[in-house]
């Protein structure tokens, strides 16, 4: 689910594994967010400074996220945190 490349030059993206959506940036898998598996993945892209956003379901809600490699901000809407 949109496949992409960084400016690194690194693959990233979802897809789904043994009927389990995660994402990945390089060789890092994601497959928890807040310790909580997700069910579907939307959007999924690269910021113009190389964060890597879009939306998750989890628990039957989608949520917006942005991700800089380190930590994960969920969105309610736009520019406002979760």
């Amino acid at each position: 689910e949109d496949i992409h490349t960084q400016p690194n030059g690194d693959l990233a993206g979802g897809v789904r594994v043994d009927y389990k959506w995660k994402l990945f940036v390089g060789d890092r898998i994601i497959d928890r967010i807040g310790g909580k598996e997700f069910d579907g993945v939307y959007n999924i892209h690269t910021q113009p400074n190389g964060d890597l956003a879009g939306i998750v379901e989890i628990d039957s809600e989608w949520k917006p996220f942005i991700f800089d490699g380190k930590d994960y901000v969920f969105y309610d809407k736009i520019n406002k945190k979760d």
